[in-house]
């Protein structure tokens, strides 16, 4: 917590220098990654989230797509441009785990902001869908398991037109936020709503 919002600002101009200055790769270690994309978003900066979520080079999580990965990797560089795997025999020989949760604890940012599925009151009895659009993305979908169902939202931006599908489970309510600043309240039920975008 900040004291005011001017040291929260300076803070948020601070984090982004940085991120800009390690051209949009990821640089923060176990303890940051899960909250680094959020830091940035949350606080007005959502295009420069995207812009590290969406990078290819390495550290960052797509390069690890881009080098096949279907599951995130203990180390940035798990394989190099090559295929081959760099580490080292270090004492572990050579072990690197190819399914690990530190750096994958970004599927939060994608459930919460992207997909926009956020819980506020526990088990998700209520919750918001508030989908953060960028990054030059045009669709995304996600949904959860609850004790109540599956809590869904699935979003598409089309010729400057925001559609969300909002799936809101038996016994819940849900705040739906359109990136237009539109706000409704949803009882259970599937749900679709536009905006322009």
């Amino acid at each position: 917590m900040f004291p005011d919002k001017a040291t929260q600002d300076k803070a948020t101009e601070n984090l982004v220098a940085l991120v800009e200055k390690n051209d949009y790769c990821i640089g923060t270690g176990f303890p940051g990654t899960p909250y680094i994309l959020f830091a940035l978003a949350d606080n007005g900066r959502a295009d420069v989230a995207y812009k590290m979520l969406m990078n290819t080079k390495c550290p960052s999580w797509l390069y690890e797509v881009k080098m096949g990965a279907t599951t995130i990797w203990e180390r940035w560089d798990g394989l190099d441009e090559n295929g081959q795997c760099p580490i080292g025999d270090d004492g572990t020989d050579m072990m690197i785990s190819y399914n690990h949760y530190a750096s994958g604890a970004v599927g939060d940012f994608l459930y919460r902001r992207v997909a926009g599925i956020e819980n506020t009151e526990a088990g998700y009895k209520s919750f918001r869908v508030k989908p953060l659009v960028g990054g030059g993305l045009t669709w995304a979908k996600g949904s959860v398991r609850t004790p109540y169902g599956v809590a869904a939202s699935e979003w598409k931006l089309e010729k400057g037109v925001f559609t969300v599908a909002v799936t809101v489970p038996v016994g819940t309510t849900c705040q739906l936020v359109l990136p237009d600043g539109t706000e409704k309240t949803l009882g259970s039920g599937s749900y679709t709503c536009s905006c322009k975008a």
